[in-house]
Protein backbone atom coordinates (compact mmCIF):
# COMPACT_ATOMS: atom_id res chain seq x y z
CA UNK A 1 0.00 0.00 0.00
CA UNK A 2 3.06 2.31 -0.23
CA UNK A 3 1.82 3.59 -3.61
CA UNK A 4 -1.27 4.75 -2.26
CA UNK A 5 0.25 6.19 1.06
CA UNK A 6 2.58 8.11 -1.25
CA UNK A 7 -0.82 9.25 -3.31
CA UNK A 8 -2.35 10.57 -0.12
CA UNK A 9 0.75 12.12 0.71
CA UNK A 10 0.95 14.19 -2.60
CA UNK A 11 -2.76 15.05 -2.70
CA UNK A 12 -2.61 16.76 0.76
CA UNK A 13 0.69 18.47 0.31
CA UNK A 14 -1.05 20.10 -2.71
CA UNK A 15 -3.97 20.50 -1.31
CA UNK A 16 -2.90 22.80 0.76
CA UNK A 17 -1.21 24.92 -1.36
CA UNK A 18 -4.43 24.84 -3.56
CA UNK A 19 -6.44 26.27 -0.24
CA UNK A 20 -3.70 28.79 0.91
CA UNK A 21 -1.94 30.00 -2.11
CA UNK A 22 -4.51 31.02 -4.56
CA UNK A 23 -6.90 33.35 -5.04
CA UNK A 24 -10.84 32.17 -6.48
CA UNK A 25 -10.65 33.89 -9.83
CA UNK A 26 -7.84 31.63 -10.85
CA UNK A 27 -9.50 28.51 -9.73
CA UNK A 28 -12.87 29.21 -11.55
CA UNK A 29 -10.69 29.94 -14.96
CA UNK A 30 -9.25 26.98 -14.11
CA UNK A 31 -12.55 23.82 -13.42
CA UNK A 32 -13.83 26.50 -16.36
CA UNK A 33 -11.31 25.85 -18.87
CA UNK A 34 -11.45 22.20 -17.57
CA UNK A 35 -15.23 21.46 -18.47
CA UNK A 36 -14.95 23.50 -21.35
CA UNK A 37 -12.05 21.24 -22.80
CA UNK A 38 -13.67 18.19 -21.93
CA UNK A 39 -17.12 18.87 -23.53
CA UNK A 40 -15.94 20.75 -26.89
CA UNK A 41 -17.62 18.78 -29.77
CA UNK A 42 -14.61 16.95 -30.33
CA UNK A 43 -13.52 15.83 -27.31
CA UNK A 44 -16.85 14.55 -25.93
CA UNK A 45 -17.15 12.45 -29.42
CA UNK A 46 -14.01 11.04 -28.15
CA UNK A 47 -14.18 9.71 -24.58
CA UNK A 48 -17.82 8.76 -25.76
CA UNK A 49 -17.02 6.56 -27.84
CA UNK A 50 -14.47 5.08 -25.97
CA UNK A 51 -16.76 4.55 -22.82
CA UNK A 52 -19.60 2.86 -24.83
CA UNK A 53 -16.82 0.83 -26.28
CA UNK A 54 -15.21 -0.18 -23.16
CA UNK A 55 -18.26 -0.27 -21.02
CA UNK A 56 -20.96 -2.01 -23.24
CA UNK A 57 -23.23 0.54 -21.80
CA UNK A 58 -25.52 3.34 -23.47
CA UNK A 59 -25.65 5.46 -26.17
CA UNK A 60 -22.48 7.39 -27.46
CA UNK A 61 -24.65 10.14 -28.72
CA UNK A 62 -26.67 10.18 -25.50
CA UNK A 63 -23.60 10.08 -23.75
CA UNK A 64 -22.09 13.12 -25.77
CA UNK A 65 -26.12 14.89 -24.32
CA UNK A 66 -25.42 13.95 -20.85
CA UNK A 67 -22.25 15.49 -20.63
CA UNK A 68 -22.61 18.43 -21.90
CA UNK A 69 -25.86 19.11 -19.98
CA UNK A 70 -24.75 17.62 -16.32
CA UNK A 71 -21.60 19.71 -16.57
CA UNK A 72 -22.75 22.98 -18.02
CA UNK A 73 -25.51 22.51 -15.87
CA UNK A 74 -23.05 22.32 -13.03
CA UNK A 75 -21.12 25.05 -14.01
CA UNK A 76 -24.46 27.32 -14.02
CA UNK A 77 -24.87 26.35 -10.86
CA UNK A 78 -21.69 27.22 -9.74
CA UNK A 79 -21.74 30.37 -11.32
CA UNK A 80 -21.97 33.27 -8.37
CA UNK A 81 -21.43 31.12 -5.57
CA UNK A 82 -19.61 31.39 -2.87
CA UNK A 83 -17.47 28.10 -2.23
CA UNK A 84 -15.05 28.92 -0.21
CA UNK A 85 -14.49 32.07 2.43
CA UNK A 86 -16.31 34.17 4.13
CA UNK A 87 -20.43 34.02 3.40
CA UNK A 88 -22.69 35.91 5.00
CA UNK A 89 -25.83 34.16 5.81
CA UNK A 90 -29.16 36.43 4.42
CA UNK A 91 -31.48 38.58 6.44
CA UNK A 92 -29.34 37.42 9.65
CA UNK A 93 -27.12 40.47 10.62
CA UNK A 94 -25.51 38.29 13.78
CA UNK A 95 -24.29 35.67 11.67
CA UNK A 96 -21.80 34.53 9.10
CA UNK A 97 -20.19 31.00 7.79
CA UNK A 98 -16.68 30.82 6.47
CA UNK A 99 -16.71 27.52 3.52
CA UNK A 100 -14.03 25.46 4.68
CA UNK A 101 -12.79 22.58 2.24
CA UNK A 102 -12.52 18.56 3.60
CA UNK A 103 -8.93 18.00 2.62
CA UNK A 104 -8.36 14.77 0.57
CA UNK A 105 -11.75 12.98 -1.40
CA UNK A 106 -11.37 9.70 -2.87
CA UNK A 107 -14.75 9.42 -5.28
CA UNK A 108 -15.80 6.38 -6.40
CA UNK A 109 -16.99 6.54 -10.49
CA UNK A 110 -19.75 3.87 -12.26
CA UNK A 111 -19.52 2.52 -14.92
CA UNK A 112 -22.74 3.55 -16.15
CA UNK A 113 -21.71 7.76 -15.97
CA UNK A 114 -17.77 7.48 -16.35
CA UNK A 115 -17.27 11.07 -18.06
CA UNK A 116 -20.13 12.85 -16.72
CA UNK A 117 -19.80 11.54 -12.87
CA UNK A 118 -15.87 11.98 -12.83
CA UNK A 119 -16.38 15.59 -14.27
CA UNK A 120 -18.96 16.49 -11.41
CA UNK A 121 -16.23 15.24 -9.20
CA UNK A 122 -13.44 17.00 -10.42
CA UNK A 123 -15.22 20.51 -10.74
CA UNK A 124 -16.87 20.58 -7.34
CA UNK A 125 -13.37 19.26 -5.90
CA UNK A 126 -11.82 22.22 -7.58
CA UNK A 127 -14.23 24.72 -6.79
CA UNK A 128 -14.12 23.93 -2.71
CA UNK A 129 -10.14 23.57 -3.00
CA UNK A 130 -10.07 20.06 -2.15
CA UNK A 131 -7.50 17.38 -3.40
CA UNK A 132 -9.37 14.17 -5.23
CA UNK A 133 -8.71 10.66 -6.04
CA UNK A 134 -10.65 9.38 -8.21
CA UNK A 135 -11.17 5.31 -8.11
CA UNK A 136 -12.52 4.58 -11.08
CA UNK A 137 -14.81 1.72 -12.22
CA UNK A 138 -12.89 -1.94 -13.88
CA UNK A 139 -15.37 -1.44 -17.18
CA UNK A 140 -14.03 2.15 -17.55
CA UNK A 141 -10.54 1.90 -15.82
CA UNK A 142 -8.29 2.81 -19.26
CA UNK A 143 -10.81 5.79 -20.23
CA UNK A 144 -10.40 7.02 -16.64
CA UNK A 145 -6.72 7.23 -16.92
CA UNK A 146 -6.85 9.43 -20.34
CA UNK A 147 -9.72 12.01 -18.52
CA UNK A 148 -7.40 12.40 -16.04
CA UNK A 149 -3.93 12.89 -18.04
CA UNK A 150 -6.13 15.63 -19.65
CA UNK A 151 -7.50 17.17 -16.57
CA UNK A 152 -3.46 17.42 -14.80
CA UNK A 153 -2.11 19.22 -18.06
CA UNK A 154 -5.19 21.50 -17.74
CA UNK A 155 -4.08 22.24 -13.78
CA UNK A 156 -0.24 22.57 -15.25
CA UNK A 157 -1.23 25.12 -17.73
CA UNK A 158 -3.29 27.17 -15.39
CA UNK A 159 -0.59 26.68 -12.73
CA UNK A 160 -2.64 24.91 -10.40
CA UNK A 161 -0.88 22.12 -8.40
CA UNK A 162 -1.15 18.93 -10.68
CA UNK A 163 -1.42 16.52 -7.90
CA UNK A 164 -5.15 17.92 -6.68
CA UNK A 165 -6.25 15.80 -9.04
CA UNK A 166 -5.39 12.06 -9.72
CA UNK A 167 -6.49 8.54 -10.28
CA UNK A 168 -5.19 4.77 -9.74
CA UNK A 169 -2.20 3.64 -12.04
CA UNK A 170 -3.86 -0.38 -11.11
CA UNK A 171 -7.18 -1.84 -11.04
CA UNK A 172 -8.73 -1.26 -8.02
CA UNK A 173 -9.36 -4.11 -5.83
CA UNK A 174 -11.38 -4.71 -2.47
CA UNK A 175 -7.61 -3.90 -0.40
CA UNK A 176 -7.24 -0.72 -2.42
CA UNK A 177 -10.76 0.53 -1.99
CA UNK A 178 -11.05 0.04 1.80
CA UNK A 179 -7.33 1.54 2.23
CA UNK A 180 -8.93 4.71 0.25
CA UNK A 181 -12.10 4.66 2.47
CA UNK A 182 -10.31 4.37 5.55
CA UNK A 183 -7.39 7.20 4.73
CA UNK A 184 -9.43 9.87 2.94
CA UNK A 185 -11.04 12.50 4.74
CA UNK A 186 -14.41 11.58 2.92
CA UNK A 187 -15.87 9.62 0.16
CA UNK A 188 -18.42 9.85 -2.47
CA UNK A 189 -19.98 6.61 -3.80
CA UNK A 190 -22.08 6.73 -6.68
CA UNK A 191 -23.28 3.21 -8.14
CA UNK A 192 -21.79 0.32 -6.75
CA UNK A 193 -23.71 -0.92 -3.81
CA UNK A 194 -20.58 -3.03 -2.22
CA UNK A 195 -18.79 0.27 -2.46
CA UNK A 196 -21.40 2.27 -0.91
CA UNK A 197 -21.33 -0.24 1.63
CA UNK A 198 -17.95 -0.63 2.68
CA UNK A 199 -18.13 3.03 3.18
CA UNK A 200 -19.98 2.90 5.52
CA UNK A 201 -18.27 0.64 7.20
CA UNK A 202 -15.41 2.99 7.26
CA UNK A 203 -13.74 4.78 9.86
CA UNK A 204 -13.97 8.41 7.72
CA UNK A 205 -17.50 10.24 6.63
CA UNK A 206 -18.48 8.58 3.66
CA UNK A 207 -21.53 9.41 1.38
CA UNK A 208 -23.29 6.90 -0.56
CA UNK A 209 -26.40 7.22 -2.81
CA UNK A 210 -29.27 4.73 -2.69
CA UNK A 211 -30.42 2.55 -5.95
CA UNK A 212 -33.20 3.88 -8.14
CA UNK A 213 -36.11 1.84 -8.90
CA UNK A 214 -38.64 5.11 -10.30
CA UNK A 215 -42.13 4.78 -10.62
CA UNK A 216 -44.15 7.01 -12.57
CA UNK A 217 -47.99 7.73 -12.31
CA UNK A 218 -49.89 8.80 -15.41
CA UNK A 219 -53.00 10.32 -14.27
CA UNK A 220 -56.68 10.08 -16.74
CA UNK A 221 -56.67 14.72 -16.58
CA UNK A 222 -53.20 14.80 -18.58
CA UNK A 223 -52.40 15.02 -22.03
CA UNK A 224 -51.88 11.79 -23.35
CA UNK A 225 -49.41 12.60 -26.17
CA UNK A 226 -46.81 15.02 -24.87
CA UNK A 227 -46.90 12.83 -21.74
CA UNK A 228 -45.79 9.45 -23.57
CA UNK A 229 -43.40 11.87 -25.42
CA UNK A 230 -41.23 12.79 -21.95
CA UNK A 231 -41.79 8.90 -20.50
CA UNK A 232 -39.88 7.82 -24.09
CA UNK A 233 -37.33 10.28 -24.02
CA UNK A 234 -36.83 9.33 -20.52
CA UNK A 235 -37.04 5.39 -20.61
CA UNK A 236 -35.11 5.44 -23.75
CA UNK A 237 -31.94 7.95 -23.08
CA UNK A 238 -28.71 6.07 -23.17
CA UNK A 239 -30.57 3.30 -23.42
CA UNK A 240 -32.02 3.35 -19.88
CA UNK A 241 -28.88 3.34 -17.35
CA UNK A 242 -29.67 5.95 -15.31
CA UNK A 243 -30.89 5.63 -12.00
CA UNK A 244 -33.71 8.17 -12.66
CA UNK A 245 -35.44 6.37 -16.06
CA UNK A 246 -39.07 4.53 -14.83
CA UNK A 247 -38.62 1.32 -14.47
CA UNK A 248 -42.66 0.79 -13.43
CA UNK A 249 -45.45 3.05 -14.99
CA UNK A 250 -48.91 3.55 -13.78
CA UNK A 251 -51.37 4.51 -16.86
CA UNK A 252 -54.98 5.32 -16.42
CA UNK A 253 -57.64 2.43 -17.65
CA UNK A 254 -59.78 5.40 -18.72
CA UNK A 255 -57.41 5.55 -21.81
CA UNK A 256 -56.42 2.86 -22.05
CA UNK A 257 -56.95 2.16 -25.75
CA UNK A 258 -55.29 5.79 -26.38
CA UNK A 259 -52.39 4.94 -24.53
CA UNK A 260 -51.38 1.70 -25.70
CA UNK A 261 -52.16 3.04 -29.36
CA UNK A 262 -49.85 5.74 -28.81
CA UNK A 263 -46.92 4.21 -27.23
CA UNK A 264 -47.21 1.63 -29.99
CA UNK A 265 -46.88 4.38 -32.98
CA UNK A 266 -43.83 5.99 -30.94
CA UNK A 267 -41.92 2.97 -31.01
CA UNK A 268 -43.17 0.82 -27.53
CA UNK A 269 -43.42 -2.81 -27.61
CA UNK A 270 -46.20 -4.98 -25.56
CA UNK A 271 -44.42 -8.24 -24.52
CA UNK A 272 -47.64 -10.98 -25.08
CA UNK A 273 -46.76 -13.58 -22.24
CA UNK A 274 -44.65 -15.89 -24.36
CA UNK A 275 -41.98 -12.86 -25.11
CA UNK A 276 -42.35 -11.95 -21.20
CA UNK A 277 -40.89 -15.02 -20.30
CA UNK A 278 -38.03 -15.02 -22.79
CA UNK A 279 -37.21 -11.71 -21.96
CA UNK A 280 -37.41 -11.96 -17.95
CA UNK A 281 -34.73 -15.23 -18.56
CA UNK A 282 -32.64 -13.47 -20.84
CA UNK A 283 -32.37 -10.19 -19.45
CA UNK A 284 -31.77 -11.33 -15.82
CA UNK A 285 -29.46 -14.32 -14.29
CA UNK A 286 -32.08 -15.88 -11.74
CA UNK A 287 -32.53 -12.67 -9.93
CA UNK A 288 -29.60 -10.82 -11.12
CA UNK A 289 -29.35 -8.30 -13.88
CA UNK A 290 -27.77 -9.97 -17.03
CA UNK A 291 -24.48 -7.74 -17.45
CA UNK A 292 -24.63 -8.54 -20.92
CA UNK A 293 -27.85 -6.88 -21.59
CA UNK A 294 -27.54 -4.12 -19.65
CA UNK A 295 -27.60 -0.25 -21.19
CA UNK A 296 -28.41 -2.32 -24.61
CA UNK A 297 -30.73 -0.77 -27.01
CA UNK A 298 -34.30 -2.60 -27.28
CA UNK A 299 -33.68 -3.79 -30.36
CA UNK A 300 -30.57 -5.70 -29.34
CA UNK A 301 -32.30 -6.90 -26.49
CA UNK A 302 -35.04 -8.41 -28.38
CA UNK A 303 -32.08 -10.37 -30.27
CA UNK A 304 -30.66 -11.23 -26.84
CA UNK A 305 -33.48 -12.56 -25.63
CA UNK A 306 -34.58 -14.64 -29.23
CA UNK A 307 -37.28 -12.73 -29.51
CA UNK A 308 -38.54 -12.00 -33.03
CA UNK A 309 -40.85 -8.76 -33.25
CA UNK A 310 -44.34 -8.37 -34.19
CA UNK A 311 -43.43 -5.52 -36.32
CA UNK A 312 -41.48 -4.02 -38.91
CA UNK A 313 -41.04 -0.33 -37.18
CA UNK A 314 -37.91 -0.01 -35.08
CA UNK A 315 -38.41 -1.06 -31.04
CA UNK A 316 -37.23 2.02 -28.56
CA UNK A 317 -38.44 0.41 -25.62
CA UNK A 318 -40.38 -2.56 -24.00
CA UNK A 319 -43.25 -2.86 -21.86
CA UNK A 320 -43.36 -5.92 -19.53
CA UNK A 321 -47.53 -6.37 -17.83
CA UNK A 322 -47.49 -6.71 -14.45
CA UNK A 323 -49.91 -8.37 -11.98
CA UNK A 324 -51.06 -6.40 -8.82
CA UNK A 325 -48.23 -6.47 -6.30
CA UNK A 326 -46.22 -9.06 -8.61
CA UNK A 327 -44.06 -11.22 -6.62
CA UNK A 328 -41.67 -11.36 -9.19
CA UNK A 329 -38.51 -9.50 -8.44
CA UNK A 330 -37.69 -9.17 -11.79
CA UNK A 331 -41.01 -7.00 -12.76
CA UNK A 332 -40.51 -4.89 -9.94
CA UNK A 333 -37.22 -4.00 -9.47
CA UNK A 334 -34.62 -1.83 -11.59
CA UNK A 335 -33.98 -2.93 -15.30
CA UNK A 336 -31.03 -0.56 -16.44
CA UNK A 337 -32.35 -0.92 -19.75
CA UNK A 338 -35.17 0.44 -22.05
CA UNK A 339 -37.43 -1.95 -20.64
CA UNK A 340 -40.89 -0.78 -18.26
CA UNK A 341 -43.41 -2.57 -16.35
CA UNK A 342 -46.54 -1.28 -16.23
CA UNK A 343 -49.93 -1.64 -14.50
CA UNK A 344 -53.65 -0.15 -15.74
CA UNK A 345 -55.55 1.49 -13.29
CA UNK A 346 -57.58 4.86 -11.90
CA UNK A 347 -57.21 3.82 -8.38
CA UNK A 348 -54.85 5.98 -6.36
CA UNK A 349 -55.14 4.52 -3.15
CA UNK A 350 -54.48 0.90 -4.96
CA UNK A 351 -51.24 3.02 -7.15
CA UNK A 352 -49.92 4.19 -3.54
CA UNK A 353 -50.26 0.80 -2.26
CA UNK A 354 -48.80 -1.04 -4.95
CA UNK A 355 -45.85 1.94 -5.19
CA UNK A 356 -44.94 0.97 -1.45
CA UNK A 357 -44.77 -2.42 -2.35
CA UNK A 358 -42.53 -2.09 -5.09
CA UNK A 359 -40.19 0.80 -2.51
CA UNK A 360 -40.07 -1.70 0.30
CA UNK A 361 -38.32 -4.12 -1.96
CA UNK A 362 -35.93 -1.26 -4.07
CA UNK A 363 -35.93 2.09 -4.78
CA UNK A 364 -37.79 3.60 -1.83
CA UNK A 365 -36.49 7.49 -1.23
CA UNK A 366 -35.12 7.89 -4.66
CA UNK A 367 -37.73 9.62 -6.58
CA UNK A 368 -41.14 8.92 -7.89
CA UNK A 369 -42.71 10.94 -10.72
CA UNK A 370 -46.52 11.76 -11.42
CA UNK A 371 -48.20 13.52 -14.97
CA UNK A 372 -51.16 15.00 -14.03
CA UNK A 373 -52.67 18.69 -13.00
CA UNK A 374 -55.20 17.36 -9.91
CA UNK A 375 -53.30 18.88 -6.90
CA UNK A 376 -55.30 16.71 -4.74
CA UNK A 377 -53.53 13.60 -6.57
CA UNK A 378 -50.20 15.34 -5.81
CA UNK A 379 -50.67 15.57 -2.40
CA UNK A 380 -52.00 12.41 -1.90
CA UNK A 381 -48.62 10.65 -3.23
CA UNK A 382 -46.39 13.33 -1.25
CA UNK A 383 -47.89 12.44 1.85
CA UNK A 384 -47.92 8.44 1.68
CA UNK A 385 -44.81 7.37 -0.26
CA UNK A 386 -41.53 7.69 1.12
CA UNK A 387 -39.82 9.94 -1.59
CA UNK A 388 -37.13 12.68 -1.80
CA UNK A 389 -38.21 13.77 -5.07
CA UNK A 390 -41.50 14.06 -6.52
CA UNK A 391 -41.21 14.92 -10.40
CA UNK A 392 -44.40 16.78 -11.72
CA UNK A 393 -45.03 16.57 -15.24
CA UNK A 394 -41.44 16.61 -16.38
CA UNK A 395 -38.83 13.78 -18.14
CA UNK A 396 -37.97 11.93 -15.12
CA UNK A 397 -34.64 10.87 -16.27
CA UNK A 398 -33.45 14.38 -16.88
CA UNK A 399 -35.53 16.23 -13.91
CA UNK A 400 -34.35 14.35 -11.12
CA UNK A 401 -30.65 15.02 -11.68
CA UNK A 402 -31.22 18.75 -11.94
CA UNK A 403 -32.76 20.55 -15.27
CA UNK A 404 -32.18 23.97 -16.68
CA UNK A 405 -36.31 23.52 -16.37
CA UNK A 406 -36.07 23.12 -12.42
CA UNK A 407 -34.15 23.96 -9.75
CA UNK A 408 -33.05 21.20 -8.50
CA UNK A 409 -29.17 21.13 -8.20
CA UNK A 410 -27.42 19.21 -11.22
CA UNK A 411 -25.74 16.08 -10.36
CA UNK A 412 -25.04 12.32 -10.71
CA UNK A 413 -25.60 11.37 -7.43
CA UNK A 414 -28.98 11.32 -5.66
CA UNK A 415 -28.98 10.78 -2.05
CA UNK A 416 -32.51 9.25 -0.40
CA UNK A 417 -32.58 9.96 3.57
CA UNK A 418 -32.72 7.51 6.39
CA UNK A 419 -34.82 5.45 3.97
CA UNK A 420 -31.63 3.80 2.23
CA UNK A 421 -29.77 5.18 5.47
CA UNK A 422 -28.20 7.91 3.16
CA UNK A 423 -26.94 11.29 5.46
CA UNK A 424 -29.64 13.41 3.71
CA UNK A 425 -32.02 13.98 0.89
CA UNK A 426 -30.62 15.71 -1.55
CA UNK A 427 -28.75 15.69 -5.25
CA UNK A 428 -25.25 15.65 -3.97
CA UNK A 429 -23.71 19.41 -5.03
CA UNK A 430 -20.84 21.52 -3.80
CA UNK A 431 -21.87 21.83 -0.30
CA UNK A 432 -21.35 18.33 0.61
CA UNK A 433 -17.14 19.13 -0.34
CA UNK A 434 -17.14 21.63 2.11
CA UNK A 435 -17.29 22.35 6.14
CA UNK A 436 -18.36 25.15 7.54
CA UNK A 437 -17.40 27.53 10.38
CA UNK A 438 -20.65 29.39 11.74
CA UNK A 439 -19.39 33.14 13.60
CA UNK A 440 -22.19 34.03 15.58
CA UNK A 441 -21.84 37.54 17.22
CA UNK A 442 -23.81 38.97 19.78
CA UNK A 443 -27.60 40.49 18.36
CA UNK A 444 -27.02 43.87 20.47
CA UNK A 445 -30.99 44.59 21.20
CA UNK A 446 -31.79 40.63 22.30
CA UNK A 447 -33.27 41.83 25.70
CA UNK A 448 -35.80 43.66 23.43
CA UNK A 449 -36.37 40.73 21.28
CA UNK A 450 -36.76 38.09 24.21
CA UNK A 451 -39.60 40.16 25.62
CA UNK A 452 -41.44 40.09 22.70
CA UNK A 453 -41.59 36.70 22.23
CA UNK A 454 -42.91 36.00 25.63
CA UNK A 455 -44.88 39.01 25.33
CA UNK A 456 -48.78 38.68 26.58
CA UNK A 457 -48.14 34.76 27.82
CA UNK A 458 -49.09 34.57 31.70
CA UNK A 459 -46.04 32.66 33.62
CA UNK A 460 -47.14 30.48 36.69
CA UNK A 461 -45.56 29.60 39.54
Amino acid sequence: MKKLELLIKKAKIDQKKLQYNYDQKKIINCYKSIALSLINNKTNLKYSTIAVKETGFGSIQDKIIKNYRKTFGLLTDLENTITFGINKKKDINSQYEFIKPVGVLVCFVPSTNPIATLLNYVINSIATRNSVIISPSPKSFELTKKIIKKIRLILNKHNLPKNIVQTLDIKPNFKIRDFLLNNCDKSIITGNKSNILAGKRSNKISLGVGVGNVVSIVCKDININSTIDKIIKSVTFDNGTSCSSENFIFFSKLKYYQIVKNIEKKGGYFLDDLEKEKLLNSHWNKNELNIGSIGKSAEDILNLAGIKKRTKSIVKFLLIKSKYKDKNKKIIGEKLSPIVSYYFTDDLDKIIDFTNYIYNFAGEGHSIGIHTHNKTNILKVLSKINTSRLIINQSHCFATGGSFENTLPFSLSMSCGSWQNNYSNNNLNWKDYCNITTISNKITNYENEFQNIFKGIKIYD
